[in-house]
């Protein structure tokens, strides 16, 4: 007494037989990740060049090239989907390779 004003609920998950999307590198992919998260209120090119400091001086064709496959670098982390996580992951994972 008295009765406790609490709301329940039950949710569902189901395991998937395969991931949302395909990535070169796992392990490259969850630092671009976490690197888009790492400060609020930052673009994701702000925090992406803190965290790979050697993108800095190919920002112009890095900019146009990420822009040719509908990702812009003054979003921030959180408006990105998993799939575009991946493209941003995959490009760079090339990208840095060169």
């Amino acid at each position: 007494m008295p009765q406790p004003n609490v709301d329940s609920a039950i949710i569902h998950l189901k395991r998937r037989s395969e991931p949302p999307a395909q990535v070169n590198d796992e392990t490259f992919f969850f630092d671009i990740t976490r690197s888009a998260f790492a400060q609020r209120r930052k673009t994701l090119w702000n925090n992406l060049v803190n965290r790979f400091p050697e993108l800095k001086p190919q920002k112009e064709e890095l900019e146009a090239e990420l822009a040719a496959i509908g990702i812009d670098v003054k979003r921030r982390g959180e408006t990105l989907n998993i799939p575009e996580f991946a493209t941003l992951s995959n490009f760079l994972d090339n990208f840095m390779r060169k």
